[in-house]
């Protein structure tokens, strides 16, 4: 899906499809960091992800201690040298801040975030919040002993921990 809002990426063609699995986040992050949008030099970021002001991911002012209480309350996605969003909007997004939120949410769903600034993503009640730095290092952790336990490969696992 083309979005009205989507930054035009006229000197860009992707080879790889993307990586979106719903619940898979950092991995998706990791492998289109990589993949995808390789050349782009993109930088995964984590945090708290906003729906129509309901924080199905994190929360708007979590901190360090939020976090390290449930580290996979978050969310990853990754960003351009402007703060630009690379992200899959999933329609389960616009379930959750529906049903979970009480929300009307405003946002498109089904598409991807091709350099989109936060601003305007908020606009249309996508907030994207980045964690607290030693939050991330807490969060990181956690993904990575998930990676283990899920038999990842091991460069996986080493790719994680440098995100």
């Amino acid at each position: 899906m083309t979005n009205s809002f989507s930054k035009i990426l006229s000197d860009t063609t992707f080879s790889t499809p993307i990586r979106a699995n719903l619940g898979m986040c950092y991995f998706n992050a990791f492998h289109n960091q990589r993949g995808r949008y390789a050349h782009l030099n993109l930088k995964v970021v984590i945090g708290s992800l906003g729906l129509a002001g309901h924080f199905e991911y994190g929360g708007k002012k979590h901190t360090r201690a939020d976090f390290y209480a449930n580290p996979f309350d978050s969310h990853a996605w990754l960003e351009d040298a402007e703060g630009n969003v690379y992200d899959y909007i999933f329609p389960f997004y616009e379930y959750c801040a529906r049903t979970t939120g009480g929300k009307k949410p405003t946002f498109p769903t089904d598409w991807e975030s091709l350099g989109v600034s936060k601003k305007d993503l908020e606009a249309e009640g996508l907030e994207y919040v980045p964690c607290p730095k030693l939050a991330r290092a807490d969060i990181i952790e956690n993904v990575v002993a998930m990676a283990k336990a899920r038999g990842l490969e091991e460069w996986v696992v080493k790719g994680v921990r440098n995100m």
